[in-house]
């Protein structure tokens, strides 16, 4: 009797591993996808990875699980891996915006504006409706002294995203290293009007202000600037405002 017991108690024990494994073998990449995206949305990026891997070891081409492991990498600054990540998705599905935009990003981030620019130029073939693929494109061509590129590239975001404070500063910025003045504190202005605490916007129209002959004007946006904690105002005001 005490075999018999033995057995059954075995032939259980086997049943429910088989039942468990079976049940950890059907859940689906998109359910450990799933997963890992609630886990990154609470922060908890080592989790995400794990969930990933586990979404790769069931489907190792998928796309979206590459992408997303981009992602997670590249929140954990580990920006190398999160482009081989996003150069894998790529090759399994390149026709999604999403990888070559992201992997733009993660080249601007270790200073590949040649590449950073060619992947949002492939971003934008794909997907040509979304403001910030134009954005950051026109700051990699700033980081690169290509102004003009950058302001056709900010003034195509600003029409598709007029109300955003930080395309409308970086266009009026390039202007300003443009010497186009007038245009700069039109987008300077237009910034402070959807930013009011944007200290930078108001150092640079006040500065604007006094190369223009405005005095009272320049120094108040200054001191103004100050205030909002931009610390370079402090020189300005001692050498124009005293």
């Amino acid at each position: 009797m005490l075999l018999v017991y033995k057995i059954s108690c075995l032939r259980k024990l086997l049943i429910f591993s088989f039942a468990f494994l079976t049940l950890i073998s059907c859940q689906s990449p998109d359910e450990r996808i799933e997963k890992a995206i609630q886990s990154f949305e609470k922060g908890k990026n080592q989790e995400a990875l794990q969930h990933l891997e586990k979404a790769l070891q069931l489907s190792p081409y998928h796309a979206r699980a590459l992408n997303l492991k981009g992602v997670v990498l590249f929140e954990l600054e580990e920006y190398e891996n999160s482009i081989t990540a996003y150069t894998k998705s790529i090759a399994s599905d390149s026709g999604e915006y999403k990888a070559f935009y992201n992997r733009a990003n993660a080249y601007y981030q270790i200073g590949s504006f040649d590449e950073a620019v060619d992947d949002y130029t492939r971003a934008i073939r794909l997907k040509p409706s979304i403001a910030d693929i134009y954005l950051n494109r026109g700051n990699t061509f700033y980081q690169i002294n290509r102004f003009s590129d950058a302001v056709a590239d900010y003034e195509f975001a600003q029409k598709l995203d007029a109300d955003n404070p930080v395309i409308t500063f970086n266009l009026a910025r390039a202007y300003f290293l443009m010497d186009e003045v007038e245009k700069a504190d039109v987008f300077f202005d237009r910034t402070i009007q959807l930013d009011m605490e944007n200290a930078a916007a108001h150092y640079f129209l006040g500065m604007s202000k006094i190369w223009s002959g405005y005095d009272k004007q320049g120094c108040s946006l200054l001191e103004k600037a100050l205030h909002l904690g931009y610390d370079e105002a402090a020189v300005s005001i001692e050498r124009y405002c005293k």
